[in-house]
């Protein structure tokens, strides 16, 4: 740290600057990630070694794509753009108490957070009002949202993507369903000259708190470990199957502390079992985790230096792996998760796309992408999704269900003598999702004397990668 800088302002679309916002810059292949709070007048300045990276920045209100960079020895620039947006998507997060299948009013959760990724490239998130509701600030285009919420697992809405044009959109409901099992909170008393462990072995979470670190008090103090499954997700970073852990301290008087004096460390520890349901199946994949924290000042998840221990502690193969532990150092508390990081940079869309009719299909080709949407090199090609509608400007819905892994796709889901529009999406392995292709031209399947022939396969919801973003559940995109 601190061989090279990078500086710049971060500026609406409009060319305004933009105070505050936080600038986030990282590496996927290594997990660093880290930023800074630009100042009132939009300037920041990183310091940071020379290489690769990814980097955007994040206020709420504002839409942003994470771009790529390449940081020289010495001093580089690099001005930021975010997006200021009026256009809104809303609704509520719900359980289906009466199961009607759809909203209710009293049916919404509290303690969640929203968050949406648009096709393309572009974040947005928010927390849900006690009510259930939110209201997501988003752009023109594609947008895929996710709900989450204290004991429930991560969900899609269910007729994800979402198109905005230039009205916002109302009543997108999310329904949670699935419920994730947390291990009880634990709390113990102790005064902060003397410090204290709290080792909850259940939760699998070890808080070593030095002495003097909480302060020099000698009255009681609290620390608690709660587990929780309320944690955003973003393209960038996904917390380790869906969960972390807050970490809060109280002082005598019930307050509670969230800056401290000096360092405590963090230790949280998994069973190979879990990073398998999460996805994993190397100790390389695993070097990669990161332990995090959660900013609601900057939407984002913020790594800190992280430690790895491996049981056994030699000769650790995958194999024969029994558990994995990771550690971090931090002077304030709040909630903590490893995260898994990807580059959040979305790959340019398909071109070229081209059908032929037969006899209650259809038979798509495209051309392949080479670029990501900021044009540098495709290098995490994954595979495609495949859109149809019945007009060209009409409503597309995705018609694969199975992974596309190939540069065509036979859609026997059609009927004969109606028209149809395709666009198709590339996805990368880190879960990003292009904008819409150009629509294809009209096709027509008909009957031919000869009969009509079987489908090719399809393309996935829930691509290789979303479970390779390690969450216990895979997540349809």
């Amino acid at each position: 740290i601190g061989e090279a800088t990078v500086s710049g302002t971060v500026s609406d679309n409009l060319g305004n600057p933009v105070a505050d916002a936080f600038v986030h810059i990282g590496d996927p292949e290594t997990g660093m990630r880290f930023g800074t709070p630009a100042d009132s007048s939009g300037n920041y300045t990183l310091a940071i070694k020379a290489g690769s990276y990814m980097m955007g920045a994040e206020k709420p209100g504002y839409v942003s794509e994470a771009t790529t960079i390449t940081v020289s020895v010495g001093a580089n620039t690099r001005n930021l753009t975010v997006t200021k947006t009026s256009l809104t998507i809303s609704g509520y997060v719900y359980l289906d108490t009466d199961n009607s299948s759809s909203y209710n009013s009293g049916e919404g959760v509290s303690f969640g957070f929203v968050h949406a990724a648009k096709l393309g490239g572009g974040f947005a998130g928010t927390p849900v009002a006690p009510d259930g509701s939110y209201t997501l600030y988003v752009s023109p285009g594609d947008w895929k949202l996710y709900a989450a919420a204290e004991g429930y697992q991560e969900k899609p809405y269910a007729a994800n993507p979402v198109t905005l044009d230039s009205a916002s959109l109302s009543g997108i409901n999310i329904l949670l369903s699935d419920t994730v099992s947390l291990a009880s909170p634990k709390a113990q008393p102790f005064t902060p000259a003397s410090g204290t462990t709290l080792d909850d072995q259940n939760a699998g979470v070890k808080i070593v708190v030095p002495p003097m670190a909480a302060g020099s008090e000698t009255s009681d103090f609290q620390i608690q470990s709660t587990e929780t499954s309320n944690l955003p997700s973003s393209p960038t970073s996904q917390p380790l199957g869906g969960t972390g852990k807050k970490i809060t301290f109280f002082d005598a008087s019930g307050n509670p502390v969230t800056t401290l004096d000096d360092a405590i460390t963090i230790a949280m520890t998994y069973t190979k079992d879990y990073l398998v349901t999460a996805g994993f199946t190397s100790l390389e994949a695993v070097s990669k985790i990161k332990m995090a924290y959660w900013d609601d000042s900057a939407s984002a998840y913020v790594t800190i230096p992280t430690t790895i221990t491996y049981s056994p502690s030699s000769g650790t193969t995958w194999d024969n792996l029994v558990s994995v532990t990771f550690k971090g150092s931090t002077t304030h508390v709040t909630v903590f998760s490893p995260i898994v990081t990807a580059d959040g940079l979305a790959p340019a869309a398909p071109t070229a796309v081209a059908g032929t009719g037969g006899s209650s299909q259809v038979t798509l080709t495209w051309t392949v992408p080479t670029t990501n949407a900021d044009n540098s090199t495709l290098t995490d090609l994954l595979g495609y999704e495949v859109y149809r509608a019945t007009s060209a400007t009409g409503n597309y819905t995705q018609v694969n269900t199975s992974d596309v892994l190939t540069a065509s796709y036979t859609d026997t889901t059609v009927s004969n003598g109606t028209t149809y529009y395709y666009k198709v999406t590339t996805g990368d392995t880190g879960g990003n999702e292009s904008a819409k292709s150009s629509a294809s031209s009209g096709i027509t399947p008909a009957a031919t004397t000869s009969g009509g022939g079987g489908g090719g396969g399809g393309g996935g919801k829930s691509y290789v990668a979303d479970s390779q973003k390690h969450q216990v559940t895979r997540r349809s995109r």
